[in-house]
């Protein structure tokens, strides 16, 4: 082979090598574009996680206002039950004391006669 020959199949050799390698900084190029792509994806999501926990963050005040709200009316329902009980005992005592004033009125027999 001669020094031609050879310089000739160097070059081909070369020619070869620099397509692969054009090939190869194509490939690169698309993976960095998805690469890219998956990070806005990721950026999407991040905000979207974030919404959600705002949200989440909202419900929980809610939460807690409405079990304040279930305090407050259970204090409400056993004072009012304290009250009506209470109410039950004044109105039985009044009852009892009536019933004694007509068993005495009715014992008493010159209240009618004339």
């Amino acid at each position: 082979m001669t020094e031609n020959q050879k310089l000739d199949l160097i070059i081909v050799n070369m020619q070869g090598m620099q397509e692969e390698i054009k090939d190869i900084k194509d490939g690169m190029q698309g993976m960095q574009e998805e690469i890219k792509d998956i990070k806005d994806g990721m950026q999407g999501m991040q905000e979207e996680i974030k919404d959600i926990k705002d949200g989440m963050q909202g419900m929980q005040e809610e939460i807690k206002g409405f079990k304040k709200d279930a305090r407050s009316l259970r204090r409400q329902v056993v004072k009012s039950t304290i009250e009506l009980k209470d109410m039950d005992e004044m109105i039985l005592d009044e009852v009892e004391r009536v019933h004694g004033i007509l068993e005495r009125h009715k014992a008493d027999k010159t209240v009618h006669t004339v």
